[in-house]
């Protein structure tokens, strides 16, 4: 029986600036309904705006091929660039570690080619992310998805992630489409069962509002 061959070598490494045509191309492949401003793929790659990325390449050196992607932004729970509420609800299960003063690390954007999913590396890309966050002291790294992407959905609850709150009309896709967002989100150290706290299943939103509320004025009590 002949055996099969395990494909071009896998490497992972931070982005680099000669990436940026390649990692904008690698975007256009694998997320096709989203199309992102030329400058955003220079600030991925030049580290500007508290951007960072990182790549799975294939193929040997010096033939190298970027296959996967993911970017990401740290981010000032004071900052103009902090989605609103967002400190209350990715620190719901650590509310007790609330403070103005947190950074988050928003994962912006994650892709990999289609040949090579299934084989880890869009976890190892979300793992460099979580790293990446510790070092930088961040409370909790968070992203959004679409309500229709099941299989994004699996991977971020299998990777301990946890649906924080539905977003209404969050992704306008063509000037014409409107669908809702899923807002997940991963806090520092934590490996807890995502369907104990998942609220896009278990708790409507009004009424974790008002348990937070509640929460919260015991902490600034």
């Amino acid at each position: 029986m002949a055996s099969v061959s395990p494909g071009p070598p896998l490497a992972f490494r931070e982005v680099r600036e000669k990436d940026e045509l390649p990692l904008k191309d690698l975007h256009g492949d694998c997320i096709t309904e989203i199309t992102y401003p030329t400058d955003f793929f220079f600030k991925a790659t030049h580290g500007c705006e508290g951007i960072a990325g990182w790549v799975c390449t294939a193929g040997e050196a010096g033939e190298e091929r970027l296959i996967g992607f993911v970017t990401a932004q740290v981010q000032d729970a004071s900052s103009n660039n902090v989605e609103e509420g967002i400190a209350d609800c990715v620190l719901r299960p650590t509310l007790w570690n609330w403070a103005e003063d947190n950074k988050f690390v928003y994962v912006l954007t994650i892709g990999v080619k289609e040949e090579y999913r299934g084989r880890g590396v869009a976890t190892r890309l979300l793992n460099e992310v979580k790293r990446f966050g510790e070092r930088r002291c961040a409370s909790a790294v968070y992203l959004h998805t679409i309500v229709y992407n099941h299989k994004a959905i699996s991977f971020y609850r299998k990777n301990n992630f946890v649906c924080q709150k539905k977003l209404q009309g969050f992704y306008r896709l063509n000037d014409t489409e409107v669908h809702d967002g899923l807002l997940f989100s991963c806090s520092k150290g934590s490996d807890y069962p995502d369907s104990s706290w998942d609220q896009c299943s278990l708790v409507p939103p009004q009424l974790w509002s008002i348990l937070q509320g509640f929460f919260q004025s015991l902490m600034k009590a």
